[in-house]
């Protein structure tokens, strides 16, 4: 058992008003606040995809910067044949090597028909990143690959290189993320932890702890999120709690 916290990660897109409007345009520059969250005690930043590939050739310069801190790149780029999905797979290949991330959190779609379009697509677009950029599944709810027995037909067939999957601590029950790391054990390779959710958010903490977890954790969201009075400032406060709450866990 570990008596080390693993590396916890702001995501920015906690951050960010319009992370679910239908334009999705960034309202703050992230560069505005990498000195913020280095001070605040985070370890790195999980980049939303917007607050670089819909920001201006200055920001982008400044966030691949050695001192922006950004470690993973969030992407919502499709895996179908549209030239809309090639160009936005384009675009995230671009950022993740300019970036010199050393993972991608990406996500599947909710239709099986589609699986194997998904998966050659998935693959050859692997291709065009840099070897060291871990490829981060979020299994998300919703999609064809929300379970361990469904997401573990996906990467047998899609045989990657380099992939791990993300765990949710704000979803579903204690057993459902015991399951996760019975099919998984080391592939589970990132956290995405909202807390307040759920009664039994220690226990989830210490169960991955239990299994001998050492990857990375990001703040994903936080109290106040999508609130009608969202203030950034209290978002990033709470982000900042959060944070400390995982580490008082871990090392208790």
């Amino acid at each position: 058992m570990s008596n080390t916290a693993p590396d916890i990660y702001l995501a920015t897109v906690l951050l960010e008003r319009n992370r679910w409007a239908e334009t999705k345009t960034p309202t703050f520059r992230v560069s505005d606040w990498t000195e913020r969250i280095h001070e605040a005690g985070f370890d790195g930043i999980e980049l939303w995809e917007n607050h670089y590939v819909g920001t201006d050739a200055d920001e982008r310069c400044a966030l691949q910067a050695v001192d922006s801190y950004v470690r993973l790149f969030n992407t919502y780029c499709g895996f179908g044949d549209s030239p809309a999905e090639r160009t936005a797979r384009q675009y995230a290949a671009e950022a993740i090597a300019s970036l010199g991330v050393h993972g991608c959190k990406f996500n599947i779609g909710p239709d099986r028909e589609g699986w194997s379009t998904e998966i050659a697509n998935l693959r050859a677009w692997q291709q065009t990143l840099p070897e060291s950029c871990q490829l981060l599944c979020e299994c998300h709810p919703g999609t064809v690959i929300e379970s361990p027995d469904d997401a573990g037909a996906f990467f047998q067939e899609a045989d990657l290189r380099n992939w791990g999957i993300i765990v949710h601590l704000a979803n579903g029950t204690i057993n459902d993320l015991t399951s996760w790391f019975d099919a998984f054990g080391d592939r589970v390779a990132h956290c995405h932890a909202v807390l307040g959710r759920n009664p039994d958010d220690r226990q989830r903490l210490l169960l991955m702890r239990e299994r001998g977890f050492k990857s990375t954790i990001s703040i994903e969201f936080t109290r106040g999120v999508a609130q009608p009075n969202e203030q950034i400032d209290a978002l990033f406060s709470s982000a900042i709690a959060d944070m400390a709450v995982v580490r008082e866990t871990w090392l208790s």
